[in-house]
């Protein structure tokens, strides 16, 4: 028994390990064998851009993107930009329509769902380079330049940029979520080397017109997608200097909502979209998506496998030590969530609590996807606007 229990011990251990640092090395040492250089030309690529904003009671804010928008450098003559305006029940479609003089067009359906506004706008778009984006999203004004750049290369079927947090200093949870994207960052970068970044932030997405395939309305296209890219044999690109700016959640309990709703949807398109690379079989897609998504996923029952066979081996001193190790980790977290609004605060509380709040959340989303809950594609934190 003691033997098992060892081994459970050490088979968690490694794996959480190499999740979140031996993927990352391995990452390193394959970029490092097998790197493929873009094309970056400047100035002389400006293929015809259809920028899509999604938008679903969007008042709040979509006068500032249209704004945002209208200020981006890029000939206006090669921009298109529409408002997917889909089952907006507020001012939305009013205020977008007070900009049809400027160019604005708006496509208003009734259906509800970020995805089915997607699909729907698709095929209205004129622009050879389709560029998805939410209607919270602010871009610098060089940032679609530099989005669009890389498809220079007929290699590349799909680049996104860069996700900043903004005022996320203020609470843990918010600097939390700015460690993690400055770790996915680093993951996209040395995914991108190898030309197949298999998640993409869906603020900043930009895809060929002819590589588009429609989505199944309850999958997201941050995550569906770079794999459809992939699957087509196209480049999937990471560029950090393409760069968004969106709000950071306030609270601990809006991103614990936000990181399930992702990792429900996510994990769907993982059973969903993994056949298309099997055929023909693609094994760095496959080793990639299975690295960077699926065992992130199960990290929460690494843990436990950790946790508990600690637990059963603390009468010897090494485990014992492990055990006490987790233990203060976890009460760490703890205290984090609860004096997160504390004007004083730590990475050594904001780091435990992050790193239990998305696992936690990893948990529930597989049991949801599991149990056949399906969440809106709309659902969000309210703070987060």
């Amino acid at each position: 028994m003691n033997v098992i229990l060892q081994v459970l011990f050490w088979i968690s251990a490694a794996l959480v390990v190499y999740v979140y640092l031996g993927y990352p090395a391995l990452l390193l040492l394959l970029s490092r064998l097998k790197r493929e250089p873009s094309v970056t030309r400047a100035g002389d690529f400006e293929p015809s851009v259809s920028l899509i904003i999604a938008a679903h009671n969007e008042e709040a804010v979509i006068a500032q993107k249209l704004e945002n928008s209208l200020l981006l450098d890029y000939p206006r003559d090669r921009l298109e930009i529409i408002v997917a305006s889909n089952g907006s029940t507020d001012r939305t479609d009013e205020m977008v329509r007070s900009y049809q003089n400027q160019g604005i067009i708006l496509f208003s359906t009734p259906e509800a769902g970020k995805t089915i506004a997607q699909n729907l706008a698709v095929p209205q778009a004129r622009g050879e380079i389709v560029v998805f984006t939410d209607a919270d999203a602010v871009y610098e004004p060089e940032t679609l330049r530099m989005l669009i750049r890389n498809f220079a290369d007929a290699r590349v079927g799909l680049v996104h940029g860069d996700s900043i947090a903004t005022h996320g200093e203020q609470v843990p949870v918010g600097k939390g979520t700015g460690t993690y994207l400055r770790y996915e960052g680093l993951i996209k970068k040395l995914e991108s080397r190898l030309g197949a970044c298999v998640t993409a932030y869906g603020g900043i997405l930009a895809i060929r017109k002819r590589l588009f395939e429609p989505i199944p309305p309850h999958l997201m296209e941050d995550f569906a997608l770079p794999v459809l890219t992939l699957a087509q044999g196209y480049r999937a690109i990471f560029r950090p200097e393409a760069m968004m700016y969106e709000k950071a959640r306030q609270t601990a309990a809006d991103e614990f909502m936000v990181r399930v709703r992702i990792v429900a949807q996510d994990t769907l398109a993982f059973f969903a979209l993994l056949p298309r690379l099997l055929r023909p079989f693609q094994a760095l897609p496959i080793l990639l998506l299975v690295s960077h998504k699926l065992l992130r996923w199960l990290i929460p029952f690494f843990l436990a496998g950790l946790f508990f066979a600690s637990l059963a081996l603390s009468w010897l001193v090494f485990y014992r030590w492990m055990l006490i190790v987790q233990i203060v980790f976890y009460l760490l977290a703890a205290v984090g969530y609860l004096f997160q609004w504390k004007r004083r605060r730590s990475e050594l509380f904001y780091i435990p609590l992050y790193f239990c709040l998305v696992n936690a959340a990893a948990l529930v989303g597989m049991v949801e996807t599991l149990s056949g809950l399906r969440r809106p594609t709309w659902q969000r934190a309210e703070s987060s606007r």
